[in-house]
């Protein structure tokens, strides 16, 4: 079988990151209030391989990672390219990740998101200040949320 019980309960749950992801700010409010939005997509993609890495299908995270190209208008297979490549070092070393403490683990989901996010803000060639902010600080946003994003998915999940 193609989808699993354990991909379809995340395939939900990545759809709405996704959804999360391409909600805005009201016109109003300044552009850099949109720099404090988490990226929901890396962390489901991160939980994905290394908490639940039996399951993980990398075909079905490129093809939502086109669909988040789709979505944002951006150049046809950058996100599904970066998120595979997250997904796979995530599941290569998933027994690292897990026995890490919450600490190490924030360290290395920054690291993730930073990169993440600065591959795509260089390929849209914005001003350098912004695609610093923005990364800099939607990074340390993920990151901080990160041990309370896995433990409410995986309670979600355990039900």
């Amino acid at each position: 079988m193609f989808f699993s019980r354990d991909s379809l309960v995340l395939l939900a749950i990545f759809f709405l990151a996704m959804l999360t992801e391409v909600l805005h700010a009201p016109r109003d409010w300044p552009f850099w209030l949109s720099w404090f939005r988490p990226h929901f997509t890396v962390l489901v993609v991160l939980l994905w391989a290394t908490y639940y890495s039996g399951s993980i299908n990398f075909i079905l995270i490129w093809l939502l990672g086109l669909l988040l190209d789709v979505l944002y208008g951006s150049l046809l297979g950058v996100n599904a390219g970066l998120l595979v490549l997250i997904s796979f070092l995530a599941w290569k070393f998933y027994e690292r990740f897990v026995s890490y403490s919450y600490f190490q683990q924030v360290v290395l989901v920054f690291l993730a998101c930073f990169l993440y996010r600065m591959i795509l803000c260089s390929i849209a060639q914005d001003n350098l200040v912004n695609i610093l902010m923005d990364a800099l600080i939607s990074s340390s946003v993920s990151s901080v949320l990160w041990p309370f994003f896995q433990t409410f998915v995986r309670k979600l999940y355990q039900r």
